[in-house]
Protein backbone atom coordinates (compact mmCIF):
# COMPACT_ATOMS: atom_id res chain seq x y z
CA UNK A 1 0.00 0.00 0.00
CA UNK A 2 1.65 3.44 -1.09
CA UNK A 3 1.96 5.74 1.89
CA UNK A 4 0.03 8.58 2.03
CA UNK A 5 0.90 10.20 5.04
CA UNK A 6 3.32 13.66 4.76
CA UNK A 7 4.30 13.16 7.99
CA UNK A 8 6.02 9.49 7.02
CA UNK A 9 10.02 10.15 6.55
CA UNK A 10 10.79 8.15 3.02
CA UNK A 11 14.38 8.41 3.59
CA UNK A 12 14.50 4.67 5.19
CA UNK A 13 13.64 3.07 2.14
CA UNK A 14 16.65 4.86 0.39
CA UNK A 15 18.89 3.42 2.87
CA UNK A 16 17.47 -0.34 2.83
CA UNK A 17 17.50 -0.31 -1.23
CA UNK A 18 21.30 1.18 -0.88
CA UNK A 19 21.91 -2.18 1.73
CA UNK A 20 20.56 -4.45 -1.21
CA UNK A 21 22.25 -3.21 -3.83
CA UNK A 22 26.04 -3.04 -1.75
CA UNK A 23 25.00 -6.51 -1.46
CA UNK A 24 24.08 -7.48 -5.12
CA UNK A 25 27.09 -5.15 -6.47
CA UNK A 26 29.42 -7.74 -4.79
CA UNK A 27 27.52 -10.59 -6.95
CA UNK A 28 26.11 -8.56 -10.00
CA UNK A 29 28.07 -5.57 -10.02
CA UNK A 30 24.54 -3.94 -9.31
CA UNK A 31 24.84 -0.27 -7.49
CA UNK A 32 22.76 2.52 -7.03
CA UNK A 33 22.74 6.73 -6.86
CA UNK A 34 20.41 8.75 -6.36
CA UNK A 35 19.53 12.37 -8.71
CA UNK A 36 19.15 15.18 -6.45
CA UNK A 37 17.76 18.41 -7.95
CA UNK A 38 16.20 22.06 -6.59
CA UNK A 39 13.84 22.58 -9.55
CA UNK A 40 10.75 21.10 -11.37
CA UNK A 41 10.73 18.73 -14.35
CA UNK A 42 9.26 20.24 -17.52
CA UNK A 43 5.68 17.96 -17.57
CA UNK A 44 6.22 17.56 -21.61
CA UNK A 45 10.21 16.67 -21.33
CA UNK A 46 9.72 14.26 -18.50
CA UNK A 47 6.47 12.73 -19.92
CA UNK A 48 8.85 11.72 -23.05
CA UNK A 49 11.51 10.12 -20.89
CA UNK A 50 9.03 8.03 -18.54
CA UNK A 51 7.51 7.00 -22.26
CA UNK A 52 10.93 5.18 -22.82
CA UNK A 53 11.26 3.64 -19.10
CA UNK A 54 7.58 1.69 -19.05
CA UNK A 55 3.96 1.81 -19.23
CA UNK A 56 3.00 4.72 -17.42
CA UNK A 57 -0.12 3.34 -14.75
CA UNK A 58 -1.34 6.85 -14.01
CA UNK A 59 -4.08 8.28 -16.03
CA UNK A 60 -3.72 11.67 -18.15
CA UNK A 61 0.26 11.16 -17.91
CA UNK A 62 0.20 10.24 -21.85
CA UNK A 63 -2.20 13.05 -22.66
CA UNK A 64 0.08 15.66 -21.23
CA UNK A 65 2.17 15.86 -24.52
CA UNK A 66 0.33 17.38 -27.08
CA UNK A 67 0.15 15.69 -30.87
CA UNK A 68 1.91 18.42 -32.03
CA UNK A 69 4.01 19.52 -29.25
CA UNK A 70 7.80 20.90 -30.68
CA UNK A 71 9.01 20.87 -27.15
CA UNK A 72 12.79 19.44 -27.31
CA UNK A 73 13.34 16.11 -25.41
CA UNK A 74 16.08 13.52 -25.29
CA UNK A 75 16.77 11.64 -28.34
CA UNK A 76 16.69 7.65 -28.68
CA UNK A 77 19.99 6.61 -28.13
CA UNK A 78 20.46 9.38 -25.64
CA UNK A 79 17.69 7.78 -24.02
CA UNK A 80 19.05 4.48 -24.41
CA UNK A 81 22.49 4.56 -23.50
CA UNK A 82 21.16 5.98 -20.20
CA UNK A 83 18.59 3.42 -19.84
CA UNK A 84 20.40 0.27 -20.61
CA UNK A 85 22.01 -0.37 -17.27
CA UNK A 86 18.87 0.71 -15.29
CA UNK A 87 16.85 -2.20 -13.56
CA UNK A 88 14.47 -0.15 -10.88
CA UNK A 89 14.06 3.62 -10.03
CA UNK A 90 11.80 5.41 -7.38
CA UNK A 91 11.91 8.76 -5.59
CA UNK A 92 9.92 12.00 -5.37
CA UNK A 93 9.44 13.92 -8.50
CA UNK A 94 8.17 17.73 -8.64
CA UNK A 95 6.58 18.46 -11.82
CA UNK A 96 6.15 22.26 -13.15
CA UNK A 97 2.57 21.91 -13.44
CA UNK A 98 1.98 22.46 -9.66
CA UNK A 99 3.47 23.62 -6.84
CA UNK A 100 1.60 21.55 -4.56
CA UNK A 101 1.17 18.23 -5.46
CA UNK A 102 4.15 15.82 -4.63
CA UNK A 103 4.43 12.82 -6.63
CA UNK A 104 6.12 9.67 -5.95
CA UNK A 105 7.57 7.28 -8.61
CA UNK A 106 8.09 3.57 -8.76
CA UNK A 107 9.72 1.76 -11.82
CA UNK A 108 10.64 -1.66 -12.58
CA UNK A 109 11.50 -3.13 -16.19
CA UNK A 110 8.58 -2.12 -18.29
CA UNK A 111 6.30 -1.13 -15.19
CA UNK A 112 5.68 2.11 -14.16
CA UNK A 113 4.25 3.97 -11.26
CA UNK A 114 3.54 7.69 -10.85
CA UNK A 115 0.89 8.87 -8.18
CA UNK A 116 0.27 11.58 -6.33
CA UNK A 117 1.62 11.26 -2.70
CA UNK A 118 0.64 13.97 -1.32
CA UNK A 119 1.15 17.55 -0.77
CA UNK A 120 4.72 19.12 -0.59
CA UNK A 121 4.82 20.57 3.18
CA UNK A 122 5.82 24.06 1.56
CA UNK A 123 2.48 24.37 0.54
CA UNK A 124 0.95 23.78 4.30
CA UNK A 125 0.70 26.36 6.64
CA UNK A 126 3.36 25.73 9.38
CA UNK A 127 0.43 25.98 12.16
CA UNK A 128 -1.23 22.62 10.44
CA UNK A 129 2.26 20.73 11.05
CA UNK A 130 2.10 18.06 13.24
CA UNK A 131 3.88 19.35 16.58
CA UNK A 132 6.90 18.42 17.35
CA UNK A 133 7.65 17.05 13.96
CA UNK A 134 8.68 20.15 12.73
CA UNK A 135 12.64 20.15 12.91
CA UNK A 136 12.37 16.60 11.07
CA UNK A 137 9.95 18.27 8.21
CA UNK A 138 12.51 20.84 7.55
CA UNK A 139 15.61 18.78 6.99
CA UNK A 140 14.16 18.37 3.56
CA UNK A 141 13.80 22.75 3.18
CA UNK A 142 16.21 23.74 0.40
CA UNK A 143 19.18 25.05 2.83
CA UNK A 144 19.82 27.61 0.66
CA UNK A 145 18.67 31.12 2.52
CA UNK A 146 16.88 32.65 -0.53
CA UNK A 147 14.79 29.60 -1.73
CA UNK A 148 11.36 29.82 -2.00
CA UNK A 149 10.58 26.62 -2.72
CA UNK A 150 11.16 24.10 0.59
CA UNK A 151 11.28 20.71 0.53
CA UNK A 152 9.61 20.81 -3.33
CA UNK A 153 12.81 18.69 -5.30
CA UNK A 154 13.97 15.80 -7.19
CA UNK A 155 14.78 12.52 -5.34
CA UNK A 156 15.35 9.73 -7.47
CA UNK A 157 16.96 6.22 -6.73
CA UNK A 158 18.59 4.21 -9.75
CA UNK A 159 19.62 1.02 -9.68
CA UNK A 160 21.50 -1.03 -11.90
CA UNK A 161 24.41 -1.85 -13.62
CA UNK A 162 26.36 1.81 -12.97
CA UNK A 163 29.89 0.65 -11.82
CA UNK A 164 32.78 -0.93 -14.36
CA UNK A 165 33.50 1.02 -17.92
CA UNK A 166 37.09 1.77 -18.66
CA UNK A 167 39.16 4.37 -18.01
CA UNK A 168 37.93 6.67 -20.90
CA UNK A 169 34.44 6.58 -19.24
CA UNK A 170 32.47 4.10 -21.49
CA UNK A 171 30.43 1.35 -20.80
CA UNK A 172 28.25 1.53 -17.55
CA UNK A 173 29.92 4.32 -15.65
CA UNK A 174 28.88 6.29 -18.74
CA UNK A 175 25.80 5.29 -18.43
CA UNK A 176 25.39 7.21 -15.04
CA UNK A 177 26.20 10.12 -16.84
CA UNK A 178 24.02 9.79 -19.23
CA UNK A 179 21.19 9.41 -16.90
CA UNK A 180 21.71 12.66 -15.23
CA UNK A 181 21.94 14.25 -18.57
CA UNK A 182 19.02 13.43 -19.69
CA UNK A 183 17.00 13.98 -16.07
CA UNK A 184 18.75 17.37 -16.51
CA UNK A 185 17.30 18.19 -19.90
CA UNK A 186 13.69 17.49 -18.40
CA UNK A 187 14.45 20.36 -15.93
CA UNK A 188 13.08 23.62 -16.28
CA UNK A 189 15.76 25.76 -18.21
CA UNK A 190 16.44 29.18 -16.39
CA UNK A 191 14.07 31.33 -18.07
CA UNK A 192 11.38 28.77 -17.90
CA UNK A 193 12.37 28.75 -14.16
CA UNK A 194 11.80 32.31 -13.53
CA UNK A 195 8.29 32.34 -15.57
CA UNK A 196 7.19 29.34 -13.30
CA UNK A 197 7.70 31.24 -10.45
CA UNK A 198 5.59 34.26 -11.58
CA UNK A 199 2.97 32.08 -12.69
CA UNK A 200 2.92 29.70 -9.69
CA UNK A 201 1.78 32.70 -8.03
CA UNK A 202 -1.50 32.44 -9.80
CA UNK A 203 -2.24 28.89 -8.44
CA UNK A 204 -2.03 25.26 -10.27
CA UNK A 205 -5.02 25.81 -12.98
CA UNK A 206 -2.26 28.50 -14.29
CA UNK A 207 0.58 26.40 -14.15
CA UNK A 208 -0.94 23.45 -16.00
CA UNK A 209 -2.45 25.81 -18.65
CA UNK A 210 1.41 27.49 -19.18
CA UNK A 211 3.27 24.56 -19.44
CA UNK A 212 0.17 22.29 -21.25
CA UNK A 213 -1.15 24.25 -23.43
CA UNK A 214 -4.75 22.91 -24.30
CA UNK A 215 -5.05 21.65 -27.40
Amino acid sequence: TTCTDPTHNHDHSHSHEHSEATTAAQRFGISSFVYKRRRPFHPIRFTKFLQGLGRLSVDGVVQMIPASSSTSAASSSELNKATKSLLRSKGFVWMATSGAAAYFMSHAGQYLDLVVLGRWWADIDRKEWPAGLEEEITLDFDPEPNSLHGDRRQELVFIGQFEGGDSKGSGAVNSRKAMEAVLDSCLLTDEEMLTYEKVSKKGDAALREYFVPPK
